[in-house]
């Protein structure tokens, strides 16, 4: 009898930990368990898990693109969906996925083998870019503008969880 009632009291203190409690209980211990993701990295390929964060994410890396023609670009690889983009060999092998009215998002290739990611999660890092590194920038006049103004520009890189791949985006002639 002492040992189920045992079991119910300390069942009860476990059942009324809130997942607000648990998290409050990893972050102060220090050992944050890292992300885990599964799933295809190449179109037809194996299953891999992969270990990591999308923590690295650097704003600035080139000359800023008008956010319009980026998100242009973020819908047109969305509409390509599982198709596949893909990036040749070697560090720093890059292909323009998409890419208008000077506003380009790259796919790029850190492997030693060509890599094909689908185009929908081009599209995914490209947005998650756009959403994160959206800058304010002061033109001085131009022929279009009357006065000096305040404009936003988006550019960044993000890289995949086992840093194999990554997608930049940033101004770009085209």
């Amino acid at each position: 009898m002492k040992f189920s009632i045992y079991a119910l009291v300390v069942g009860a203190a476990f059942a009324a930990a809130t997942p607000l409690d648990m998290i409050d209980e990893i972050e102060a211990s220090g050992e944050i368990p890292p992300l885990l993701w599964t799933g295809q990295i190449e179109i037809g390929g194996d299953n891999v898990t992969l270990t990591g964060s999308a923590e690295s994410l650097n704003c600035n890396v080139g000359g800023g693109a008008e956010p319009l023609w980026i998100l242009n670009g973020i819908s047109y690889l969305y509409g390509l969906g599982n198709g596949g983009c893909r990036a040749p060999a070697g560090w720093g092998g890059c292909s323009r996925t998409s890419c208008s009215y000077n506003a380009a998002i790259w796919l790029c290739n850190d492997r030693t083998v060509p890599v094909t990611i689908p185009c929908k999660y081009v599209a995914d890092n490209a947005a998650g870019i756009h959403e994160k590194c959206k800058h304010w920038v002061y033109d001085p006049p131009a022929p279009r503008r009357t006065n000096g103004e305040y404009d936003y520009y988006t550019n960044g890189q993000i890289f995949s969880f086992d840093k194999t791949w990554n997608v930049i985006v940033k101004s770009t002639n085209c």
